[in-house]
């Protein structure tokens, strides 16, 4: 079809034979290009469409009950003995493949009842010991954790113990995260001590007694320590700090920790969402993904898996002393996204800091360089991991802070780093 033409006072115009639009003649040829390649584009995406459809309508009628002949009496018998003799089932998930998942996972889940669109079907680890359930798309939800109330004020239980009061514990950390200096710090006390209101009292004196306090408050925490850690370059040996906090203890800390007990998920699970003819397999949360499931299921029974997310990022440094690092940040899979993301207790952890290693110009892009800087980092990542070898292997029983006990089994969920540090 020829492209019209249309004069307009002193210009021309042209009609696109594909959209119809009127362009000037020496901008047409550019503007049917990419007209042609956009109707193309539009013809390939009906196609495509078509073609899923086609394949919906396939799906759904092969899980459709198809029609059976009408029996004969002897075979009525034979079936009737048969399912005499079997066991019943209970659960609407029969045959659910867990090996492996497509790019486009879809599971078929027989059902007793026709589910509705959009349906939310959840799954538990078998050896969770926890029955399937569903509910509908509106009442799905994941419970938000509400704000951690403030622990009363009864003597041992106070959060802010070892120090004696709320107050004395908050001017403590400002005074910290300050850099206060000693006089800087006691003169701010005598103020404090002359402005107080009587509704708290303030019982620091001097520098000395917060430094004292701090020090008895470290027995309650897992702690840091130094590992040396050797390497060779260019026949040169050099040795390196490495400060890090046993991962164990860490994951103890929180596991402990009362006000973190609710919001613990301690077993995999599989959601589904319906979509009119099949559920679809989708994921929310570390416990929902493959990883959880295939490690529980090497689990014995009764046992719960503790996942552990590890990041290290070679652009954010950090201070210890006056020795500058790279920081390690690790956080519990098992705690809500709105948690282990978040700030404050269960959020992320500094549990170490790589060393920093100079980098020289004539050597940084030599291969023995670069094995060197490996050796040493991946030394360290072996000095952090070392207290989960045994709980890894054979489990620890642990009280939990809901004052259930537990037989729990560690592993790296997720190992998050840049290129250099990979």
């Amino acid at each position: 079809m020829a492209p019209k033409s249309q004069v307009t006072g002193t210009s021309s115009q042209v009609q696109c034979p594909s959209c119809g639009e009127l362009f000037h003649s020496r901008g047409l040829t550019n503007h049917q290009k990419s007209c042609s390649r956009k109707a193309a584009k539009r013809e390939q995406d009906s196609k495509y469409e078509a073609k899923l459809n086609e394949q919906e309508l396939q799906q759904a009628a092969r899980i459709a009950p198809k029609k059976q002949k009408p029996l004969k009496p002897w075979e009525k018998t034979e079936i009737q003995q048969q399912s005499r003799s079997r066991e019943p089932t209970e659960g609407l998930l029969t045959s659910i493949r867990t090996d492996s998942l497509s790019p486009e996972p879809r599971s078929l889940i027989p059902s007793a009842e026709e589910p509705n669109r959009d349906t939310i079907r959840t799954e538990y680890h078998p050896k969770s010991g926890r029955k399937p359930n569903s509910s509908t798309f509106e009442q799905f939800r994941r419970p938000k954790p509400a704000d951690i109330p403030p622990a009363p004020d009864d003597g041992s239980a106070a959060p802010w113990a070892p120090f004696k009061s709320r107050a004395d514990f908050e001017f403590a950390e400002i005074a910290l995260q300050a850099a206060l200096n000693q006089k800087q710090v006691d003169k701010l006390l005598k103020i404090f001590e002359r402005c107080a209101s009587g509704k708290d009292k303030l019982n620091l004196k001097n520098n000395k007694e917060i430094r004292e306090i701090w020090s008895d408050g470290s027995a309650l925490i897992s702690t840091f320590t130094r590992h040396e850690l050797t390497g060779e370059n260019n026949q040169y040996e050099m040795v390196f700090d490495f400060w890090c906090r046993p991962l164990w203890d860490w994951v103890l800390d929180l596991v402990c920790n009362p006000l973190l007990a609710p919001y613990f998920e301690w077993d995999a699970q599989k959601l589904y969402k319906f979509n009119g003819n099949v559920f679809i397999q989708f994921f929310d949360e570390p416990w929902t993904a493959k990883r959880f499931w295939e490690v529980q299921n090497t689990l014995p029974v009764g046992a719960k898996p503790i996942g552990i997310i590890l990041y290290a990022d070679k652009t954010k440094l950090s201070s210890f002393g006056t020795q500058m690092g790279y920081p390690i940040v690790a956080r519990l899979a098992n705690l809500p996204a709105e948690i282990r993301n978040g700030r404050g207790v269960g959020g992320g952890s500094i549990v170490g800091w790589l060393p920093i290693i100079d980098d020289d110009e004539e050597e940084k892009k030599k291969p023995g360089y670069v094995n060197f800087k490996r050796v040493i980092w991946h030394e360290s990542f072996r000095k952090l991991l070392k207290s989960l070898k045994n709980p890894s292997n054979v489990g620890y029983m642990v009280k939990c802070g809901d004052g259930v006990s537990r037989h729990l089994f560690p592993f790296i969920c997720i190992l998050s780093a840049d290129y250099e540090e990979q």
